[in-house]
């Protein structure tokens, strides 16, 4: 990892106000280093220029949803082919089938309760490493 060990999380949501308030809790962490993007478009060009160490991104938004995106990542990102993925959504079952098609992807629910979106953070880039 770069950065003094710093984790590399990529925050997606279209809703600026969440992504404001992850990177907010997350830039609290110091062994994370934050990155948002609104739009899923955005996000999939920086994913294809930087590595990143965990992906947090929701599952509905208007470009293209969350699996969608996902798609793009695991089959033509050359580096974040192997990313960790933590999907929030209200509706899980939606995301589930993701869970059974690629690895390491991971659903929490709506409403985000903080101290889990935490541990589920922290234990995903701790088996990262």
């Amino acid at each position: 990892m770069k950065n003094l060990d710093k984790f590399k999380v990529l925050v997606i949501d279209d809703e600026k106000d969440i992504t404001d308030l992850l990177v907010e809790i997350m830039s609290d962490h110091p062994t994370l280093e934050v990155t948002e993007r609104n739009l899923p478009n955005e996000a999939i060009a920086l994913l294809n220029e930087e590595p990143f160490d965990l992906v947090l991104t929701d599952f509905r938004m208007p470009q293209m949803n969350g699996g969608e995106l996902i798609r793009h990542v695991r089959e033509k990102s050359s580096q974040n082919r192997e990313i960790p993925i933590l999907f929030v959504t209200a509706n899980p079952n939606e995301a589930k089938q993701f869970t059974l098609e690629y690895e390491d992807i991971h659903i929490l629910e709506k409403p985000i309760h903080f101290e889990a979106l935490a541990k589920m953070i922290i234990k995903t880039l701790m088996n990262k490493r």
